[in-house]
């Protein structure tokens, strides 16, 4: 409110005479914060979904989240007989991803490893390799779910936007042991948090 005042009140001192001006500008300027917020406000789905201002998607993400922005681009459940996990996917928001072993829990979480298990992922598009990574996992808990959290990346930094992608996922350790201490675990390519 102060800068429409003083644009105001600088006009009137240099003696500007035009009623249009004197009340235009500063009303303007007023208007323009008002107008522009409520424009990203609803432009925010194509900006969270890269398609321009990608930079400012994370962001918007945080403010407005999307009913949707959490939800897993795809999931298997894990299997002791399995250890290799392929996943066709497209990315539809902008900012941080990973590949997660999730365990649906309604109690808190049991950590007796460390690392009980690794992940190797490879993303490819048109069959070559364009993203890989061996991690070992960091241990997470949120509501009625557990797990590790491996394979950290951005979009569209590292992967782009709304292109196919297939995802290789390795799973290497003893998936069977895991299991029995973590029943109903699943591997699941998702969004991250971008704080």
């Amino acid at each position: 409110m102060a800068i429409p005042v003083l644009i105001f009140v600088g006009l009137l001192l240099l003696r500007v005479r035009s009623k249009k001006l004197l009340m235009g500008i500063p009303i303007t300027v007023l208007c323009l914060p008002l107008v522009l917020g409520f424009g990203i406000y609803l432009a925010r789905t194509p900006i969270q979904q890269g398609k321009f201002l990608a930079d400012f998607g994370p962001l918007l993400s945080l403010i407005f989240p999307p009913d949707d922005l959490y939800k897993a681009l795809a999931e298997e459940k894990l299997s002791p007989a399995k250890t290799i996990y392929v996943f066709n996917i497209s990315h539809k928001y902008v900012g941080n991803h990973g590949i997660s072993i999730i365990v649906p829990s309604s109690s808190g979480p049991d950590f007796n490893n460390k690392e009980p298990l690794k992940v190797t992922t490879r993303f490819l598009r048109g069959g070559k390799i364009v993203l890989e990574s061996k991690e070992s996992g960091s241990q997470f808990w949120g509501n009625d779910t557990y797990g590790f959290d491996y394979s950290y990346y951005t979009v569209p930094k590292d992967l782009p936007v709304s292109e196919p992608l297939t995802v290789e996922v390795t799973i290497h350790g003893d998936i069977d042991a895991f299991l029995k201490e973590n029943k109903a675990a699943k591997v699941a390519v998702k969004k991250m948090s971008d704080e």
